[in-house]
Order: structure tokens, then C-alpha cells, then sequence
């Protein structure tokens, strides 16, 4: 499903060659639009939302309404509809979050943790470089545009998460991890060593704007408060609110595996900097 018309046919012609995919334009925001769309249908992967901090500091009502109301029609209509296993995409933000985009996705677990039916898991991802809006497509445009790139704090730490990364943790999650939130351990970078490697490949200028509204230094994945109720499975952190687990530390981007500059040169492929 996607929202506007533009990015339905942007889908199509991306996917024109698998026949067994439909993409139809559907508003989350929009109950019967969501039920019609979901009949017949048996397991959801939620990916839609409002996922820039920027944009939900600026537009609170906004960010509830396409995040939080949006997945509660979601839940709704798949329950209506017959809907068995519905996997809800959430955000490293979402652990004691810092702003608007963290709390609306703080929100979105919760709900998911207390859907009975159809069975609900929450998967909280970390920052993927090559998605739409990333700091590798906003410093490409600048760099192309302006001959620089702007970074926060040189000292911020993000996790990093590759595409296939993301897809296994979306595509892996049980009907044993219903009602939990799943965290796939992540390697970390600091935003300063991107940046550096990213210049490698790139001629442009580098300018510190400082920190903006609804961000943080660091990252987690389980924060403190969400140790107690975790156990690690594998390579997973499990998160079950309310319910006290073995407990494990909490993880956070600052204290995580680093990427150096060398390993993030290798993740920034030269032919594609500025593209």
C-alpha cells in the first residue's frame, strides 16, 4: 500500500516484473480504505509511517495521526478482516525517546505488544543508509547542489543497519514473539567518521550545524528502563513489556561494536557518492 498516487506508480514500475505483487494507493488514515485493501489477506508487514524527526517536531498532530491512529486502523481492519500475523516496523528512536517521531513510535510498540488478534510483533529497526531521506541521499544532493555537507555533532553514534538486515529482521520474527518487541544487535558508527568517509569519494565542504529538536547523541536499542524485561536470543534482543526476563545491559549506539572510517568506506560505494 502506499499513500499518494506518485509513489503507487513509482512501486508499479519498480515491481512491474513480479505478477503475484499489487500495489494500490490506500491512506492508513482512512479505516474502510484499509479494510477493503486487506481482505483475503493473511499477514502484513507494516512499513508505512512518518519517519522524519524534522518533520514531526514541525507537525505533532501529524506524526500521531499517520503513526499512532495509523496503525490502530491497520489493527483494526486486520482484525476484521481475518488477518492473522501483522509484523510492525518501529525504530531505535522508540527506546526512551527524545522527540516526537520516538514517542508516536514508542506508542506504535505498545499498541502492537497488546494486540491479542491478530497476533502482533513490533520490530525496531536502526537507521538504514540508503533510505529515502537518509544523510547519505541528503549529503549526495548537497554535496551535487551546494559543494558541502552538513553534519549535526561529529560525535553523535548511530546504529547502522543494511538493507538485508533489515528485510531478515521484518521477514524472521515468529508466532512466539507476539506481543514482544525484537531488536536485531547492530553494529555503530559516529556520524563524524561517516562523514569522513563519505569526503573520501566526495569534493565538498563539511559544516557543523549543531543538534536539532527531538534528537539525541546516542541511540538505543533497549534502553535501561526495558533491561529488566529483555532476554537475548541468538542475535536478537527480546523485549517483552511488563514481563521480567533474564535481563541484559542496556545497548546503546555509544557503547556498541564501531564501524571505523575504513569499514564505512567500504559500506559507501565510490561510483554511487554522488549519483
Amino acid at each position: 500500500m502506499a499513500r499518494s498516487g506518485e509513489g503507487v506508480e513509482r512501486l508499479r514500475a519498480r515491481f512491474a516484473s513480479h505478477a503475484l505483487l499489487d500495489v494500490v494507493a490506500c491512506d492508513l488514515e482512512d479505516l474502510l480504505c484499509v479494510s477493503k485493501t486487506l481482505d483475503g489477506i493473511r499477514s502484513v508487514i507494516h512499513l508505512a509511517a512518518q519517519k522524519h524527526v524534522d518533520r514531526s517536531e514541525r507537525d505533532p498532530s501529524g506524526a500521531v495521526r499517520s503513526n499512532v491512529l495509523g496503525t490502530l486502523n491497520l489493527l483494526t481492519a486486520a482484525r476484521t478482516t481475518g488477518v492473522r500475523r501483522v509484523v510492525v516496523a518501529s525504530s531505535d528512536k522508540a527506546a526512551e525517546p527524545a522527540g516526537v517521531l520516538g514517542a508516536t513510535k514508542f506508542l506504535v510498540e505498545r499498541i502492537a505488544c497488546a494486540s491479542e488478534a491478530p497476533v502482533c510483533t513490533a520490530v525496531r529497526l536502526g537507521g538504514l543508509l540508503e533510505s529515502t531521506g537518509s544523510v547519505l541521499q541528503r549529503w549526495r544532493q548537497t554535496a551535487r547542489d551546494r559543494g558541502r555537507i552538513e553534519i549535526r555533532d561529529p560525535s553523535m553514534t548511530r546504529f547502522l543497519m543494511e538493507t538485508d538486515e533489515a528485510i531478515s529482521s521484518l521477514t524472521s520474527v515468529t508466532a512466539q514473539d507476539g506481543q514482544k518487541i525484537v531488536a536485531t544487535v547492530l553494529r555503530a558508527y559516529r556520524l563524524g567518521d561517516l562523514a569522513e568517509a563519505f569526503l573520501s569519494a566526495v569534493d565538498a565542504d563539511l559544516i557543523e550545524v549543531g543538534m536539532r529538536p527531538g534528537e539525541r547523541r546516542h541511540e538505543s536499542l533497549v534502553s535501561a528502563a526495558e533491561a529488566p524485561f529483555t532476554s537475548r536470543v541468538g542475535n536478537h534482543f527480546v523485549i517483552s513489556p511488563g514481563a521480567l526476563q533474564g535481563g541484559v545491559p542496556p545497548y546503546s549506539s555509544d557503547t556498541a561494536t564501531r564501524l571505523d572510517v575504513n569499514a564505512l568506506k567500504r559500506l559507501i560505494v565510490p561510483e554511487r557518492a554522488v549519483a
